[in-house]
């Protein structure tokens, strides 16, 4: 608390010059040498009897008088930050302070008569009442020489703190009054259960009170936390607070120089975008020492076994070391012990393949880290590569807030696959387009599996000017919900106009911004076995704009021979039906040199399709700087039990 003492607690200022001056000599000084005399008392025995165990108490009592003007005073201004600005009073508690400043005996009662004679002060102290200031409640470790001999902090802190989110849960929230919120469908009909409950004024008034307390957490978050919710470059992250990480950071604080911290933290601490601050805080500003991640598979944690958690040691101050130990997808503790042998990452090694956001990436073994090495020395982050030829990615509809503008298509189509380009036309005639999902296409493939589950109608999307547009042009795809289990990770496909999709699938936004051959070179680096590799070290079990950005793509297929080879290729592999004969005509014209009879779809199949997979597969591999064995290595990271011989038709198109 000493750290905020200075400044008022709404408007986050310093306090007058002149007050602070002598806060230090006058309050801060004395009041830290008693509570010191109060603690060695305290010391002075283990309390072996009545007498013993008296004297302690006395001590207690003395020590707990002797920093009471400090502990209001935190209480107040943690109450103001916690209230907000519009209902601190500022002047109040400058008053305060000024009052705590005064050496004399009528000092805490000159300080109790005004928070009793103040409706907002009292206010402030009582929504503060339950904090706790670690350096009030242990000066001694804090300030072990008095105020002028320093802070100092705790040896070690260790702790596993909690992994929920800080947001309200509306749906748990008014389950208490009505259950049928847990039944309701879609988010459209929740929210017209809880306006009816909320019709009742005692419900209302308990959710806004509901709502208050995390308004209130959050205030004090952004006051006292630099690192918490930050993404790179210290820019709010956007997401939600998760709750682990002011722990993880105030767990920093706590320490004296060279002190160590020791944290069992959700994956996201390596992972997520949001926990960027802290990693900053980890890797660069403190010693991080060892990073374990570990899968729940045994049940350590009673959470879903599909769970990710990691135990995180660092250093306060200590950088000198530039290294950290780490070790991903573990799943046995006894690890630990045995001598199991970690990775070693540079600070270097995570900020170049990281990036800004310092995330690492989730390899086993050295050869992974060497494949890695050379692919983002021959890289250029893919979100720079979209950015610059106006490649722009997102959702679209999504299935649960936009389900009222959904129909189900065995009510339009009782068997026909809308995806079908004869069906498709029809469909458009009836003012409808069909839905796609992730599981709906595949790489190079409209027509994955079944087929969709529902049908828009233009008209539901009338108020969705920018979605209809989008929808005239063929556009990028690509599954975001996947998994390192699964074949494939990265599963891209272009897509013929007249095509909606739904949030497990995300879309480009807009097609008409960039040169269709840029959309179809994208489409051959992101449908390769390397990005897929990269993908699968980067946690992707959900694929996200954040993970897809920091991924490497190599500068040596973005121009040239190779990016023509990849762009033309990627063409041939999509046009699987009639419905991509525009598209093949606005980039090649008449021209068709395929083995097939002209207009015949696919234009590529069987193998001549396979041979040209694995070409498109080895350039990208080339032009990554991937050596045979690194390819290799690469490629047997994957099953290949659709295509037994994938790999090897792949090195030998490498060789």
């Amino acid at each position: 608390f000493l750290e905020h003492l200075g400044t008022l607690p709404g408007q986050g200022i310093d306090i007058d010059r002149q007050l602070f001056g002598r806060v230090g000599a006058r309050l801060l000084q004395p009041t830290l040498a008693a509570a010191l005399d109060h603690v060695r008392d305290l010391e002075a025995s283990v309390g072996k009897d009545v007498a013993e165990v008296e004297a302690k108490r006395a001590a207690k009592a003395r020590l707990d008088a002797a920093l009471g003007p400090l502990r209001r005073l935190a209480q107040v201004w943690s109450g103001g930050v916690l209230l907000g600005p519009e209902a601190s009073n500022d002047p109040g508690y400058a008053a305060l302070v000024t009052l705590a400043t005064h050496a004399d005996a009528d000092r805490d009662a000159a300080m109790e008569a005004l928070l009793r004679g103040d409706n907002r002060l009292a206010a402030m102290r009582d929504a503060g009442a339950s904090g706790v200031a670690f350096d009030l409640v242990f000066p001694e470790v804090f300030w072990p020489d008095g105020y002028g001999g320093g802070r100092r902090g705790f040896d070690a802190v260790l702790g596993n703190p909690p992994w929920d989110a800080l947001q309200p849960l509306a749906k748990e929230f008014f389950a208490a009054w009505d259950l049928r919120v847990l039944d309701a469908p879609t988010r459209r009909e929740r929210a017209e259960v809880e306006q009816r409950v909320s019709l009742d004024p005692e419900v209302a008034a308990a959710y806004r009170a509901y709502v208050a307390g995390f308004d209130c957490t959050k205030r004090l978050l952004d006051r006292v936390y630099r690192h918490v919710g930050r993404s790179a470059h210290g820019a709010p992250s956007g997401a939600s607070t998760d709750l682990w990480q002011p722990f993880a950071e105030r767990a920093i604080a706590l320490l004296r120089e060279g002190g160590n911290v020791g944290l069992v933290l959700p994956s996201a601490f390596h992972a997520n975008q949001s926990a960027t601050g802290i990693r900053a805080l980890y890797l660069e500003e403190s010693a991080l020492r060892c990073c374990f991640s570990f899968e729940n598979v045994r049940k350590l944690f009673e959470i879903d076994s599909r769970f990710k958690f990691a135990l995180v040691a660092a250093t306060r101050g200590g950088g000198e070391a530039d290294a950290f130990d780490c070790a991903f997808y573990l799943d046995d503790p006894e690890w630990l012990f045995q001598g199991g042998a970690p990775l070693r990452f540079t600070r270097e090694f995570v900020r170049a393949t990281g990036g800004d956001y310092l995330s690492m990436m989730e390899l086993r073994s050295e050869a992974d880290a060497a494949v890695a090495a050379s692919m983002y020395q021959q890289g250029i982050a893919l979100g720079d590569v979209l950015t610059a030829r106006e490649v722009r990615l997102g959702r679209e509809l999504h299935m649960t807030d936009d389900a009222h503008r959904f129909t189900p298509t065995d009510k339009v189509l009782p068997v026909d696959d809308p995806r079908d380009p004869a069906v498709a036309q029809t469909l458009r005639a009836r003012g409808y387009l069909p839905l796609h999902e992730g599981k709906t296409f595949h790489q190079y493939d409209d027509r994955w599996e079944d087929r969709p589950r529902y049908l828009v109608a233009l008209a539901a999307v009338a108020d969705k000017a920018a979605w209809r547009e989008a929808a005239r042009y063929y556009r990028l795809a690509f599954r975001s919900i996947a998994s390192s289990t699964n074949e494939r990770t990265a599963i891209w496909a272009m897509l013929p106009a007249g095509q909606f999709f739904g949030h497990s699938a995300a879309c480009e936004r807009t097609p008409p911004a960039r040169p269709t051959a840029s959309g179809l070179l994208v489409l051959a680096l992101l449908n390769s076995w390397c990005l897929d590799w990269m993908l699968r070290q980067k946690n992707a079990a959900n694929v996200s704009m954040f993970i897809l950005d920091g991924c490497p793509v190599p500068t040596g297929a973005l121009e040239g021979a190779r990016a023509r080879f990849l762009a033309h290729g990627a063409l041939r592999l999509s046009c699987n039906h009639a419905g991509y004969a525009a598209l093949w005509h606005e980039q090649l014209g008449d021209a068709w040199a395929e083995a097939s009879p002209r207009g015949t779809w696919p234009a590529v199949s069987g193998d001549a399709r396979q041979a040209l997979r694995a070409a498109l597969d080895a350039v990208v591999a080339e032009a990554y700087g991937l050596s045979r064995a690194q390819y290799a290595h690469v490629l047997g990271g994957f099953s290949h039990r659709s295509d037994p011989a994938g790999a090897e038709r792949c090195l030998a198109a490498y060789d």
